[in-house]
């Protein structure tokens, strides 16, 4: 048994150290000012990490919790995606300016 439990820790240890980077770490990048992480864009979900439409199950009438509740958390979604793509733009064309 003693044997057994060295040799799976010696093979965790070698998994352990040959397996770089986990999947859920994210990659630093070359800068300017030397290493730094990647943007905050590319760590935010796609996806909402729970659905709107989970309140339409709340016991209200479904037309208030979808159009009270649903619509506007799309909307607020929606308008905070087009934000983060308008300052996104702003800071590659500052970038652009810097560079020439």
């Amino acid at each position: 048994m003693k044997l057994a439990m060295a040799a799976f820790a010696t093979g965790l240890a070698w998994l352990t150290i040959l397996s770089g980077n986990a999947v859920a770490q994210v990659p630093y990048q070359n800068s300017s000012a030397g290493y730094s992480r990647a943007p905050r864009a590319s760590m935010r979900p796609n996806r909402p990490t729970v659905s709107p439409y989970l309140n339409l199950l709340s016991g209200r009438g479904i037309g208030f919790e979808y159009y009270g509740r649903v619509r506007p958390q799309q909307e607020f979604r929606r308008t905070a995606a087009a934000l983060g793509k308008s300052i996104q733009d702003l800071e590659a064309s500052r970038d652009m300016q810097r560079r020439s």
